[in-house]
């Protein structure tokens, strides 16, 4: 019997897989020390190092990096910071902020032009407030 976890943070989920392959069924999905190990930054950096084709991409900050959300200074610093290596991309291309822990939609916020700083700020904002977490973040232009 097969467990299928369809397209979501779920089916990324090293916990879910190890839990379906207890219950003795099979996990079609990526195995779990996979994706334990290979987040998406990680992967993106794999494809860029060994010529694989990936969408230009800048990490705003990686995954043991953490601000207190609670603290007001602190935040506005971390969306200044994350503002201002989206500006460093010097591309008008659009994209997304995302975060390696979100999933299904959730973490992830479209940026039609990445000259713009109002759009940047509303972009961060929105990806802060749905992880309430600042880490695993990072800007990606969109291929299509």
């Amino acid at each position: 019997v097969v467990f299928m976890p369809g397209w979501s943070a779920f089916a990324e989920s090293s916990e879910a897989a190890r839990a379906v392959e207890s219950l003795g069924l099979v996990w079609p999905g990526t195995e779990p020390v996979a994706s334990q190990t290979l987040e998406k930054i990680g992967f993106k950096r794999i494809c860029a190092e060994v010529g694989a084709p990936t969408p230009p991409f800048v990490v705003l900050s990686e995954e043991e990096a953490g601000v207190d959300m609670t603290d007001p200074v602190a935040k506005e610093e971390c969306i200044q910071g994350f503002m201002k290596a989206v500006a460093d991309m010097n591309s008008n291309e659009k994209g997304l902020i995302k975060s390696i822990h979100g999933g299904g939609g959730k973490g992830t916020a479209h940026l039609d032009d990445p000259s713009d700083p109002a759009q940047v700020r509303a972009a961060v904002e929105k990806v802060l407030v749905e992880m309430n977490r600042s880490d695993g973040i990072y800007f990606e232009q969109k291929v299509n």
